[in-house]
Formats: C-alpha cells, structure tokens, sequence
C-alpha cells in the first residue's frame, strides 16, 4: 500500500471529496427553486437562485481546482479527474462513476483505490527515514 510524501495531495484529495456531492446537490436544489420562482412569477425568489447558481459555480470551481491537485503516488494520474486513458481492471464503480467510488473511501476509510493504476493508497504521510 502507498502513501504520500507530504500532506499537500492528501488536503486537495479530501476537499475534492467532499465538493463532489455539494456540487450535485447545490445544482439540483437551485433546479428546483429555479421552477418554483418560475411557477410562483417571484422575482425576490429569482435573484436568490441566482445568488445560489453563483454559489454553484464557486463550488464546482473549487472542486475542479482540487481535482486537479490530488494525484495518485504511484502513477501520478488524478484519481478525480476525467482522462482518456483505459481504467484498471480492478477499478470499482459505485452508480456507474469511478469518482463515486474514490470519494466514499477517501472519506469513509482514509484510502483509496486509483482507478488508473489499480493500486491501493493509504491517505497517511510517509514516515521520514533517517
């Protein structure tokens, strides 16, 4: 199992986890005041979704800024990120989306398992060796 030599990646890996479903449900609950202003005809209620699609877009920017800062040790791939090359074979999917299943264990059990290179990597600082 790996881990990591500084505590940098390991910061940005668990922001990027919890971003991920406050994202999803930022945007789907602003969808559904957006129609409720609508079906309403409020305008006050109006500017508050768009208050909160800003607030949407300030989140999924941070969350795609620490996508892009948390890489695996081994490969040097983001775990978080959506490339083009071909999954490990022993890469899970949790709903269909390898990202889910990264988040839940980088959240739940402080490791995870990269989706590009199959390895497993503990969410812990490497030990200095003298």
């Amino acid at each position: 199992m790996h881990s990591y030599r500084s505590i940098r990646p390991i910061f940005w890996l668990r922001i990027c986890a919890i971003t991920l479903p406050l994202v999803f449900l930022a945007c789907i609950a602003q969808i559904v005041f957006l129609i409720y202003a609508i079906l309403n005809s409020s305008t006050e209620i109006m500017f508050q979704v768009l208050y909160g699609l800003g607030g949407c877009a300030a989140i999924a920017l941070l969350h795609t800024v620490a996508a892009h800062h948390s890489k695996c040790p081994l490969c040097r791939s983001g775990p978080m990120t959506s490339q083009r090359c071909a999954r490990h074979k022993l890469a899970g999917k949790v709903l269909g989306s390898y990202r889910l299943s990264v988040m839940f264990s980088v959240l739940f059990m402080n490791r995870f398992l990269c989706p590009y290179c199959g390895e497993s990597t503990r969410l812990k600082v490497k030990e200095k060796q003298n």
